[in-house]
C-alpha cells in the first residue's frame, strides 16, 4: 500500500514513487550489505589473530579468536552503518534542496507569465 491510499506502487514506472521512499530502500539494502561485509569482517579477523595453545610434549594447536571476531564484526557494522546514514541523510538532503528549487523556479514562473498577460 502507499500512503497515498489504496493505490500500489507500480515499481516498474519512472517518477511514480516518492524520492524519500527509494532513498529508505536503498539504506534498507545497504543495511543488509553492511552486515554481510561484517560477517567477512569477522572471518578475516579469525583468522588474522588466532588463539594458539601450547602443549606439554611441545606442540600447539591453532584456532581462530573467535571473542575478537564478534567484536570486531559487531564494531565494523556499527561504524559503517552510521557512515551509511549519513551518506542516505546527505542524499536525501539533496533531493529536498532540488524539490524546493524546482518549487521556487516554478512559482517564478508562473508569476512572470500570470504578470506579463494582464
Amino acid at each position: 500500500m502507499n500512503k497515498r491510499g489504496n493505490e500500489k506502487v507500480n515499481w516498474f514506472v519512472l517518477g511514480e514513487s516518492s524520492y524519500k521512499l527509494l532513498i529508505t530502500i536503498v539504506f534498507y539494502a545497504g543495511l543488509v550489505a553492511i552486515l554481510g561485509y561484517s560477517y567477512l569482517f569477522m572471518q578475516t579477523v579469525s583468522m588474522v589473530s588466532p588463539v594458539v595453545t601450547y602443549m606439554d610434549n611441545g606442540a600447539f594447536t591453532q584456532r581462530g579468536n573467535t571473542f575478537l571476531a564478534i567484536i570486531a564484526g559487531i564494531a565494523f557494522f556499527l561504524v559503517v552503518s552510521v557512515v551509511w546514514k549519513l551518506v542516505c541523510e546527505f542524499i536525501l538532503l539533496i533531493f529536498e534542496a532540488l524539490r524546493a528549487y524546482i518549487s521556487s523556479k516554478k512559482h517564478e514562473t508562473f508569476r512572470e507569465t500570470y504578470n506579463n498577460k494582464f
